[in-house]
């Protein structure tokens, strides 16, 4: 090597370390700067004995708290909701037959009753405003079956009087969980698909008929919750989703399922629905109802394998296909900037019985470019995300054994985790024997 080579070469070498260095520091200083104390202002709650005990759980080592008994009801699987500043709670006793005084509205989830509301038909799910002055409800009368659902009836109360403020009918065959409402509690959000009317047949089918194959385009319809009159339906571009039966095995159905991820934002403004995929981000303003902006999902390249790009030595990763049978879920971080993923991939065998899938753990995604920024807990089921109120951590509850492992009369436990919102470390994990719900109770 000659002497200019020589030099030109430890230039270069110079160059890179400096850039190196340039792109490390960031990183450090932001690691830095991150509060280190464990300063805590919410309550954490794992929901057992058939919703009837309310557990209060340390947010850290998520052990029973010493000498905290649970919140407790006197039936089970009450409907209970808490607002999200802490301050107001509703619960509905299905036992409770008369509908005078069926929803009871709390200060917080063990304060006193404030109020009573009257109903004019039996409600369940309710679902509170940010600040607790509306609760939203929907009636169970409607059933659904592979051919569609029924009416499902929406009513919005106001907490501090009582009243019933509107009244919304939704006619719509075939939803996408979840549907959503506004923090303010105003607007009501219903993804759902349109699939052609099933086909005749004879009276004894040979074999049974099979309805048309999907998916199909994913539309929202969004509600006025103060008038109870629809705003509009929407479709958004380029995204499928949809449930069928198409495959015959040994005489019966396998249903195909299809579902994107569908998530509104903490503070309203933005619906993000990644499709089933995995491929693209779309982001809805809730203002408009309109798209404004459409993200390719990708890997986050390392310093290394982006210096390596500039100089044109490595490929570009290209994003994996999905096959039929994926469902995904999507929960927004605290701040908004990111999403977090989860779901499953099913497939079938040779026999109905022989079912087989895989958990995709945890995707976290920049809500601004796209970009896959983490994952954890990979190939493992999570049924669910829920950060913390603080944005600091986030805590998800996962089976020990996925339904399609278990021994016929196995009652699989259930793994609850703490992790790192912006790290997704695992910091603490317990078990429980059978599975419970997780409720983060705001300070008021």
């Amino acid at each position: 090597m000659n002497a200019g080579t020589r030099s030109g070469w430890t230039i270069c070498v110079c160059l890179v370390s400096l850039l190196l260095l340039g792109l490390a520091l960031p990183a450090t200083m932001t690691t830095a700067n991150q509060p280190d104390d464990n300063r805590i202002s919410y309550d954490l709650y794992a929901v057992t004995d058939h919703g009837r005990g309310y557990q209060p759980l340390d947010p850290l080592t998520l052990g029973d708290i010493e000498g905290a008994g649970p919140v407790t009801f006197n039936t089970d699987w009450p409907g209970v909701a808490i607002s999200a500043d802490g301050s107001t709670a509703v619960m509905i006793d299905p036992s409770h037959v008369p509908l005078e005084e069926w929803i009871s509205v709390r200060d917080g989830l063990d304060g006193p009753e404030r109020l009573a509301i009257d109903v004019e038909e039996a409600v369940y799910n309710p679902r509170l405003s940010a600040d607790g002055s509306r609760v939203i409800a929907w009636s169970s009368d409607y059933g659904c079956s592979p051919y569609g659902c029924g009416e499902r009836v929406f009513y919005t109360y106001d907490t501090r009087t009582g009243e019933l403020i509107s009244t919304v009918r939704v006619d719509l065959n075939y939803y996408v969980w979840p549907d959503m409402i506004d923090p303010a509690g105003e607007r009501l959000y219903i993804p759902f698909y349109e699939a052609p009317p099933p086909p005749s047949y004879p009276a004894t089918p040979t074999p049974p008929g099979i309805s048309e194959t999907g998916p199909w385009p994913l539309q929202i319809a969004v509600y006025d919750l103060t008038t109870g009159k629809e705003i509009e339906r929407i479709t958004v571009p380029n995204v499928l989703a949809g449930t069928w039966r198409d495959i015959t095995i040994t005489h019966s159905y396998a249903s195909q399922v299809v579902r994107p991820a569908i998530s509104l934002s903490p503070d309203g403004a933005t619906i993000a629905v990644v499709d089933a995929p995995m491929e693209t981000l779309t982001l809805i303003d809730t203002g408009t109802l309109e798209v404004v902006a459409t993200h390719a999902i990708h890997e986050r390249e390392s310093t290394t394998g982006r210096l390596l790009d500039w100089l044109g030595i490595t490929p570009r990763i290209a994003a994996a296909k999905v096959s039929e049978g994926r469902s995904l879920t999507a929960s927004f971080s605290v701040d908004g900037r990111h999403l977090y993923l989860t779901g499953t991939e099913m497939a079938v065998g040779e026999t109905v019985e022989e079912f087989t899938g895989v958990g995709l753990g945890v995707t976290m995604i920049d809500m601004a470019t796209g970009e896959i920024v983490r994952t954890a807990l990979e190939d493992q089921v999570v049924n669910g995300v829920i950060p913390s109120p603080d944005g600091r951590w986030m805590y998800v509850l996962s089976p020990e054994t996925p339904w399609w492992e278990e021994a016929d009369g196995e009652v699989a436990g259930e793994l609850l985790r703490r992790l790192d919102a912006g790290t997704l470390e695992l910091l603490a994990e317990r078990g429980f024997d059978v599975w419970p719900f997780i409720q983060l109770v705001l300070y008021p």
